[in-house]
């Protein structure tokens, strides 16, 4: 029966929908039921009424609703909640564990977090060994603090830090609150966030039970939050209370297998947990196209240790 019930929801949720996209020009937009409420969940209540009042939906909106009907990863309800995603977990031993059988990767369309690359003054790149630490994942470096940072992919925000660091890298008391955010989707593929300073109204409501800590120890968010590519999630990056420091961190793992990397398996487990995670790390300048990986790979590169480059990205 809850087979049944399930099907019978994502077929009403199907039927609210069909009409907003293929609506006429004349016509406006009806969304009710579970579909508004994943839209006012993913992007908020103002822009769900420019949907619903759009005589036509653009390219974004018609990917916002189409995200809302698919039921890949979804407990298959029409909740917007994530109760039932997949979750990867890393199992401590460089591998990873699912919370039940995930899905096929179809083509994932990803989107750069900006909305261009006319702010960034610098990229950081993806697997290198900075302070003595591995890290899988680069970065950004801005013109400025205010930047709005996009979710590169429809997916779950499942785990969330809120931390105490100064622009000197030094945790505790004394330190500005950043954010790190961990956005999968249920195929595989993870998303990591760091140092987002102001958080989108709605991504902040979703971390309301997240402490702030002197550490960057992640909280778990129950039940994971769905997120729509393209979707805001800070509005400010970076330090700008004990320094500025206009940057953030941005990483993208696979952890189907692990990836390519310059370094073998056994000198990356010798960092420890940051180096399991870094067998997984994805080269992300070339997930959005050749144009933008081409302008990502002609900006300034960050620091490295011995001009070391990237173990990832060729």
């Amino acid at each position: 029966m809850a087979e049944i019930r399930a099907w019978t929801v994502l077929a009403v949720c199907a039927a609210l929908v069909v009409p907003a996209v293929n609506a006429s020009p004349a016509v406006a937009v009806t969304l009710d039921g579970p579909v508004r409420a994943c839209l006012e969940s993913a992007i908020g209540v103002k822009e769900t009424q420019r949907i619903a009042r759009a005589s036509r939906l653009s390219a974004q909106q018609r990917r916002q609703v189409a995200a809302c009907r698919r039921s890949e990863g979804a407990s298959g309800s029409g909740s917007t909640s994530g109760s039932g995603a997949v979750v990867w977990r890393s199992d401590g031993q460089g591998g990873w564990v699912t919370s039940s059988k995930p899905p096929a990767c179809s083509p994932i369309e990803w989107r750069l977090p900006l909305d261009g690359l006319g702010g960034v003054q610098g990229v950081l790149e993806p697997g290198q060994v900075r302070g003595g630490r591995y890290k899988g994942h680069g970065g950004f470096r801005m013109a400025g603090s205010l930047a709005t940072v996009r979710s590169p992919i429809d997916g779950y925000l499942v785990s969330a830090s809120a931390y105490r660091e100064t622009a000197q890298g030094v945790p505790g008391p004394g330190g500005e609150v950043q954010y790190l955010l961990e956005i999968q989707h249920p195929c595989g593929f993870i998303v990591r966030f760091d140092h987002l300073k102001v958080l989108d109204p709605i991504i902040a409501a979703g971390l309301s039970t997240v402490p702030v800590r002197d550490d960057s120890q992640g909280t778990l968010i129950q039940p994971p939050l769905r997120i729509l590519r393209g979707q805001v999630l800070a509005t400010t990056v970076g330090h700008t209370e004990t320094g500025a420091n206009p940057s953030f961190d941005f990483g993208v793992y696979d952890a189907r297998a692990p990836q390519s990397n310059r370094r073998s398996e056994a000198e990356l487990r010798s960092f420890g947990p940051d180096g399991q995670l870094g067998m997984y790390a994805v080269c992300w300048f070339d997930l959005f196209g050749t144009e933008t990986a081409a302008g990502i790979r002609a900006l300034p590169r960050g620091y490295t240790e011995a001009g070391q480059g990237s173990d990832v990205c060729r």
